[in-house]
């Protein structure tokens, strides 16, 4: 494996950074600005895309992407990040161990790794709930108690 290998993984995880905050960033300003309006009976009925309007007409594009130049760079960074370690991780697995074979993936689909997420995942999602299931019945209890 040469190093242009590893940073393709990087560039991409970095491109994709950064489309997410070219992508996202209008739409959050636009959430902002219409979670931060007081409802009064003079402001007509607002929407998303009349807020947007408003935004570009009195700000321009700028103002769409207002405070989106530390998502670029940090957003970017993160997923770079993110992709890079991923993909020298799995060629390093690849190069200790191979490649999964046929006969050792459950139901000719799953790889065991992939098995042990998605049994984590149910464990953790078990735990949620009977974390839910006690607190209603705090909650039941502490009902009952004050009536």
């Amino acid at each position: 494996m040469n190093y242009l290998d590893y940073s393709i993984s990087f560039i991409s995880g970095y491109v994709y950074g950064l489309c997410n905050v070219i992508v996202g960033q209008p739409l959050d300003t636009i959430k902002t600005r219409l979670q931060t309006i007081q409802n009064n009976d003079n402001i007509k009925k607002l929407n998303s895309f009349s807020i947007g309007k408003e935004i570009y007409k009195n700000e321009g594009i700028r103002g769409l992407y207002r405070g989106g130049c530390t998502l670029v760079i940090g957003g970017g960074l993160i997923r770079s990040a993110q992709f890079g370690v991923n993909n020298i991780v799995i060629i390093k697995l690849r190069e200790k161990y191979g490649i999964t074979k046929e006969e050792d993936k459950y139901f000719k689909i799953f790889d065991p790794q992939v098995v042990g997420i998605i049994m984590i995942i149910i464990i953790i999602i078990i735990i949620f709930i009977f974390i839910i299931i006690i607190i209603i019945i705090n909650q039941l209890l502490v009902f009952v108690v004050l009536l």
